[in-house]
Order: C-alpha cells, then structure tokens, then sequence
C-alpha cells in the first residue's frame, strides 16, 4: 500500500512535539518524529510504499503543503493541538475519498470515543502499541474487530475494541528510517547547538506508580544495550550525530544496562542527555555517565516535602533527592529538576 506518515505542522508558529508522554507545545525544541521514523521501517520490511512529511520539523504550513494520492495516512496529535492536527484528514480525503485515516495520541488513549466522536474524518485511532497495532490493521481491514487497542468507524458508527496487550521485541524491530527525512538539520533540543541531534528511545514504559503519571504503572519494555549500541553506531557513520536526547521515561531503570551502553559511548565523542529517578542514580553511576558524554540529567523532583511525595506515591525520599542532585552536580552535569505546584 502506498503509506503517508504525517507530522502536522506547528501551532501558530510554535514546534509541538507528538511523541508518547511528550505530547505538547514546546517553544525550545524541534524534535524529530521518532516514532514515526520507528513506524515507517516497520511498514517498509513489509513491502509498503512509505513517504513522510515533517510539517513540524521543516515548518511546513497547512497552506503550502504538497500532498499526493496515498491509500493510507498514519499521524500523531496531541490534545492541545487536537482541531489543528486533524485538518490533514479532510486534506487527505480531499485528494482521495477512500484514503484510511490512521490517528496517535498517547494521551489521549483513555477516551477514545470522545476522541472518535470529536475528529469526523479520522478512521481509526490507535490507543497504544503502534509498532504492531499498525501492521495488523493494515492485515486486517476487512475485519477490523480482530485488530485490539483501536477505536474505529464503519457505517458511521464507533467501536472500541479491547486493549492491546502486544508482545513487542524492540530488539527485532529495524533502526528508524531516518532516511525519511531531508535532514537532521531542523532539530535540536533547548538550543540550537549541538547538531546533528536526535532523541532516541533506549525503552518504553515505567514499573512505578506515581499518583500523577500518564505512564505510571505501564509494562517496562527495555532494549539491549547491544541494539541502542548498533542504533548510535549508524547514526554517528550515517549522519555524524553529535548530540543525543534518550526519551526513555527512566534511563536509568538497569545499572548494568546503562554501564554497557557508556562502555560503547566512551570513544564516540557523544554529547547526551537521559530523564530518571533520584533512587536509580549514585555517584559512581554518574561519574562514568559524565565520563562517557552525559552533560545533563532530568530528575522528576516534584515536591520537596515528604508527606505530599508519599501521598502520590513518588516513592522516595527527600534526601535521595538531595544525594542525587548533589551527586551529579560534583561529576559537572547540569541538572534539571521537574517540580509538581
């Protein structure tokens, strides 16, 4: 099938970023569209025609965009960029009446018939899973009620089949098609320095069960040190990466993992940057993370009072905090603090 993977344009001249628990506007940064870069080498192993457009990424306006006849169009969206993001569908059917519209939004998985009810022309909604959910759609179009964790409409109507429970083996899935893309020169994260940059996901998912969290509670899904190794291998061959953003929720969830990972990194003159827990750091991590090209570290802080952390169930305490924050600030990395008010 000839396959269209769309990332809408910006929002009143603002870069969104559509990717999983990131789904927002976000001034500082234009990242690429990883997932579907993830999704596009996924549909190419099965022989479909797969294009993309980075509307966001190369800011590409509604107004100026070059769309052509496809069978299928695959887009993420996100709820404060919702009405913006679903003008492509009317676009798309404008050219092909019979074209199928395949919609993303990890936030937005828990209402899906709000979602179906809102968005007249988008088809099918993925709630979770794309990297399988979309193969078996595409295997099953004539029978959509055996594909889970969609929400979908046929003769006008909405059904909302059982959640996904997909085995994925992200060691199997191929690298990114990054060859999608024009370039890596429109992104960067922050500021503009840096480049080549890219975000990457090294896992998925978060074993712990912060009150407050979209991802709280969600299977951990984990790749081998040895297949991120191969990934930022390509991209340091293929494009000569020079900074990257690891996107997992929490980087540093295996320690042996992470050493492996900065083993490989030492001679790759690598600047990079993780999110993670303050109770999954200590010193001697972090040094070698320093060591190895790490520059700045995300920790979810959230309060600095201990009755409001166990009451959302954060799981740590106020002096792991400070032990982690201090910890990484004598190796020299910059540190970032999210605070819950």
């Amino acid at each position: 099938m000839k396959i269209l993977l769309f990332n809408p344009p910006r929002f009143e001249g603002v870069s969104v970023i559509r990717e999983e628990r990131c789904e927002i506007i976000e001034r500082y940064s234009v990242l690429e569209p990883y997932s579907l870069l993830q999704l596009g080498a996924i549909l190419r192993n099965k022989k479909h025609s797969v294009s993309l457009i980075d509307a966001n990424g190369f800011d590409i306006k509604y107004s100026d965009l070059k769309l052509s006849k496809c069978d299928v169009l695959i887009f993420r969206f996100t709820p404060t960029t919702f009405d913006h993001d679903m003008r492509i569908c009317s676009l798309a059917k404008k050219i092909n009446p019979k074209v199928l519209t395949i919609g993303i939004c990890f936030t937005l998985g828990k209402i899906p018939l709000e979602v179906m009810k809102e968005a007249g022309e988008l088809d099918i909604f993925v709630l979770s899973d794309y990297e399988l959910v979309v193969l078996n759609i595409l295997k099953n179009l004539n029978n959509l009620r055996k594909v889970d964790g969609i929400a979908y409409r046929k003769n006008r109507k909405i059904f909302i089949n059982k959640p996904s429970n997909a085995q994925i083996d992200y060691d199997r899935l191929p690298l990114p098609a990054y060859d999608l893309l024009p370039s890596l020169k429109p992104y960067f994260i922050n500021t503009p320095v840096g480049k080549p940059f890219t975000i990457m996901y090294t896992s998925k998912g978060c074993p712990y069960n912060c009150a407050y969290c979209t991802v709280a509670g969600t299977k951990l899904k984990v790749r081998s040190a040895k297949s991120v190794i191969r990934e930022i291998r390509y991209l340091k061959e293929n494009y000569k990466i020079r900074t990257i953003s690891f996107f997992d929720e929490t980087f540093t969830v295996s320690r042996h993992r992470v050493l492996e990972i900065c083993n490989a990194l030492g001679d790759m003159n690598i600047t990079w940057y993780c999110n993670t827990r303050v109770n999954l750091v200590d010193y001697e991590l972090l040094k070698i993370m320093r060591k190895s090209g790490c520059r700045g570290i995300s920790y979810g802080i959230e309060s600095g009072n201990q009755k409001i952390l166990n009451n959302v169930s954060k799981g740590v305490t106020v002096e792991q905090q400070k032990n982690a924050i201090k910890w990484a600030k004598k190796t020299g990395m910059k540190v970032l603090a999210s605070f819950i008010f």
